[in-house]
């Protein structure tokens, strides 16, 4: 966004018919955690890419406040951190092809290479894509580039999808000139890797912008430009929030690609206008975008903050050393450890969506909840939690977060409920999760009939076999072999593709062993002299006196003669049996 395009109205035709975004609303609930060596979060092992986390980039070249380019007191790789409070891991720097040569900027090179930063280079062919031609300048920029010994993220030809670029004219030449630039980078500068960033709209709309891609071959990483604009009535022009304007880029190349935002930052006034303040609602647009990328977009692995103002055209103000308001709500989005300030770093945080939690445990400790809340608005006020339907924090402000300490429910099943209102208390939207937590002592017989309960029971359709089959113990000493098929009262069955036995068959098939039921917590018991097995009914789990295991199976009532069918492999190993299947004789073995 650099240039400013003359061509006023054009450019008013082409910002009115930009799409409206409508995606589906979504809600999720975060846990934060201290990330592991072994953690990685869409990670495609691209040049520079962190495991997990995303870089701190910003353009800050145009802003006196951090950077003075006569005296070069200050220097932005100095004034960024001291306006910010933080390290930036990259900056970016515009070169024009027809006129600027890659060494035009070597000594902000050699400042990248003395705070070990990297630089984000838009290359631009001001002169129209005729001009890049493998020839003796374009090798010397390679040259150049290589001799510069830092990681370079070059932008050839960016936001070509505006048609009011010189290169954004012709799509196949596009295609050729970029290929054809990548090709000389890749193996003329191995430290350079090739972007690929369209503006966030197009005159036909976003989806326009994936014709021009050059291919997956040429490019290493795909970003986006993106400065979301408002109303004055405090709503977004385009009934967006900022990471909305992400999602189609998101969407269709990270599972292949790390993304990145190329350039943008929130307008912080009324396009075409320099009075009207916009900066509410640009600042909680900023703070959620920061927010919103840490959990919900954790594949948009760098983010290059555009620090600067236009002067023509729309008069976009998007500086944040003149805007205190800005400035603060940008200090308080990068302070998250999640924002890298060096290249080749990984975050020390991760941030899991509960549902990965499913069928795994919490530690029963102190932990930071937060939530997204997608439903394409800025109008979020606040998020209330309710654990077990008790209402538990209300949190005013993204990302919305609730200190739990989970200790209080060690070894429990407990529903975690997160509201969403907007500024006149009215529910946007809901999210609820079941979460167990892990148990650090000996569990009881108590404990777990008390998670049992919490757990809805599925009943599993329970059939016949298609042939006779036998059940028969062996001892293992002896040999000797006894044959139990006659004498089991209700048959055996299948569930889930498993042996099942009737529940007053089970002390026949195994010495020893006693069979109760539990009408209170609808569960099934089996005891022998040192051991205790619980089974609910229609829940894949049982106890089995020192943890809750999760089953491929379950017990299930047959309802043609009201009997419960237990899993014999299940049991018969619980209690140190072998179990055998002769697939010749359709035989079940037991042996001990």
């Amino acid at each position: 966004m650099k240039k400013i395009i003359p061509f006023v109205v054009v450019l008013i035709v082409l910002i009115s018919n930009l799409p409206v975004f409508s995606e589906e609303n979504e809600m999720n609930i975060y846990i934060k955690e201290k990330a592991n060596e072994s953690d990685t979060q869409n990670y495609h092992g691209v040049q520079y890419e962190p495991k997990i986390g995303s870089y701190l980039g910003m353009y800050a070249e145009a802003d006196s406040c951090v950077h003075n380019p006569k005296t070069a007191h200050p220097f932005y790789f100095e004034g960024v951190p001291k306006l910010t409070g933080k390290k930036h891991a990259m900056y970016m720097i515009y070169i024009p092809y027809s006129s600027m040569e890659f060494n035009f900027y070597r000594s902000h090179y050699k400042r990248a290479k003395k705070y070990h930063c990297g630089m984000h280079i838009a290359l631009e062919p001001d002169k129209g894509l005729e001009v890049i031609k493998d020839d003796e300048r374009l090798h010397r920029f390679a040259a150049q580039a290589k001799e510069a010994g830092i990681p370079i993220f070059l932008r050839f030809a960016n936001e070509m999808n505006d048609p009011g670029n010189a290169w954004g004219k012709d799509i196949q030449l596009y295609k050729e000139k970029f290929r054809l630039v990548a090709d000389v980078m890749h193996k003329k500068a191995p430290n350079v890797v090739m972007c690929w960033a369209p503006n966030d709209w197009g005159y036909k709309g976003f989806d326009d912008a994936i014709k021009w891609y050059p291919g997956d071959e040429y490019v290493d990483w795909v970003g986006v430009s993106s400065y979301p604009p408002y109303l004055k009535n405090g709503e977004s022009k385009h009934h967006t929030k900022w990471t909305d304007r992400l999602r189609k880029v998101y969407d269709r190349y990270s599972g292949r690609k790390p993304i990145y935002l190329a350039e943008g930052a929130p307008i912080q006034n009324v396009e075409f206008e320099d009075t009207a303040s916009m900066t509410a609602v640009a600042a909680k647009d900023l703070r959620e975008f920061y927010d919103e990328v840490a959990r919900r977009y954790p594949n948009v692995k760098a983010i290059f903050y555009w620090d600067s103002n236009e002067k023509y055209g729309a008069k976009r103000q998007c500086k944040i050393s003149s805007n205190p308001v800005i400035l603060e709500a940008y200090k308080n989005a990068i302070s998250d450890h999640f924002f890298l300030t060096d290249i080749n770093a990984t975050s020390d945080v991760i941030y899991r969506d509960l549902k990965e939690y499913k069928g795994k445990v919490v530690e029963p400790k102190i932990s930071e909840l937060s939530a997204y809340v997608g439903n394409h608005s800025l109008k979020t006020h606040k998020v209330l939690y309710y654990i077990n339907n008790q209402l538990m924090k209300e949190a005013v402000g993204s990302p919305y977060t609730f200190m739990i300490d989970f200790s209080n429910y060690e070894g429990e099943i407990i529903s975690i409920k997160a509201e969403s209102y907007d500024f006149d208390n009215k529910l946007i939207m809901s999210t609820n999760y079941d979460v167990e937590i892990n148990f650090a002592g000996l569990l009881t017989r108590e404990i777990a009939f008390k998670r049992f309960d919490k757990v809805k029971e599925e009943p599993l359709k329970i059939g016949h076999f298609t042939k006779d089959v036998r059940l028969v113990i062996t001892n293992s000493i002896t040999n000797e072999c006894m044959d139990l098929t006659d004498k089991i009262t209700d048959g055996l069955r299948v569930i889930n593709n498993r042996s099942a036995i009737g529940l007053r068959d089970v002390s026949l098939m195994l010495d020893n062993v006693d069979v109760e039921w539990h009408n209170e917590h609808r569960a099934v018991i089996i005891k022998t002299a040192d051991k205790e097995l619980i089974y609910p009914i229609n829940k894949a789990m049982m106890f089995n006196q020192e943890e809750i295991i999760s089953l491929d199976t379950q017990v299930t009532i047959d309802p043609e003669i009201s009997r419960s069918f237990l899993p014999i492999r299940s049991i018969a190993e619980a209690l140190d049996y072998d179990v055998i299947w002769h697939e010749d004789t359709a035989t079940i073995e037991l042996k001990k």
